[in-house]
């Protein structure tokens, strides 16, 4: 029981970050007049709501697990702390960001926040503990950044396309955030790669451990995903962004690529539970 209530606490920190730090990563990098969205708001009002519930409750849970204020480590509290307060600083400015039309030098001010929402979650990882320390933090930030950009885009893009109220964006949306996910891609799997290698303490205990087998189960996830998004990608790109050419076929084409972003985005979700599982597991090197 106590390990099904740790798993549920990290899933529901992993969500709420990727949802608020996502969202504002896919108005920095792809559509900052999403910040005038009314379901991309909903977005960042759910993970700071999430982020925060999570927050809060992951120490109690810690100390109600190990039956000892002393279990909690001075990192996770200041890393606890100081997301409360970024937290804090988002929900006073929202109402001001959305009001603006300053975009440039608020979209500065956006990426800086998501860098700081996610330097709070490599402080309270396992990054912090064991050999290869500066390592493992170098692709644990690296790795919270692609999955920010890659995830949280992937909803925002989500929200923008199911409910078909502004495909006349696509033209502009989709290939921009094709390119964002393609980086996110390829850095989620080197820094993903180097963090396991660093943590488990070489390519043998990958085959051997508990974390291993996890950590197997996580790349075959996502290498699942990586095929529903590319498909989702290239259909968009035949058929979505030509729709003016022929506008049945633009629809069918709209359709097929919500249900292919609704599969991975439920895949996703299992990315979201095995990494939940991964830091159960994961070996004090």
């Amino acid at each position: 029981m106590a390990d099904v209530l740790v798993g549920a606490t990290r899933v529901l920190l992993y969500a709420g970050f990727v949802l608020l730090a996502g969202t504002l990563s896919f108005w920095v990098l792809v559509w900052p007049e999403g910040r005038f969205d009314r379901r991309q708001l909903l977005l960042v009002d759910d993970g700071m709501v999430l982020l925060a519930v999570a927050t809060v409750i992951g120490p109690l849970v810690t100390v109600l697990v190990s039956g000892s204020i002393e279990s909690l480590s001075g990192e996770a509290a200041a890393a606890a702390l100081l997301r409360l307060a970024v937290i804090a600083v988002i929900a006073a400015w929202l109402p001001e960001l959305v009001d603006d039309p300053t975009v440039r030098r608020r979209r500065v001010t956006l990426g800086a926040i998501v860098v700081a929402l996610s330097l709070t979650m490599v402080i309270a990882s396992d990054a912090m503990t064991g050999h290869l320390v500066a390592l493992k933090i170098v692709a644990t930030f690296g790795h919270l950044l692609g999955a920010a950009a890659w995830l949280g885009g992937l909803v925002a893009l989500a929200v923008v396309i199911i409910p078909g109220q502004r495909l006349d964006q696509l033209d502009e949306l989709v290939p921009s955030f094709s390119k964002v996910a393609f980086v996110s891609v390829v850095t989620l799997a080197v820094t993903g790669t180097v963090h396991a290698l660093a943590q488990a303490g070489g390519p043998a205990a990958l085959t051997s451990t508990p974390f291993g087998v996890v950590l197997l189960l996580k790349v075959t996830v996502f290498a699942g995903m990586l095929v529903l998004g590319n498909h989702g990608r290239r259909y968009a790109n035949e058929v979505v962004l030509h729709r003016l050419r022929a506008r049945h076929r633009a629809s069918t084409g709209v359709h097929t690529l919500a249900v292919v972003m609704g599969a991975e985005l439920a895949t996703a979700g299992a990315v979201l539970l095995t990494t939940a599982v991964l830091v159960a597991v994961a070996p004090l090197g």
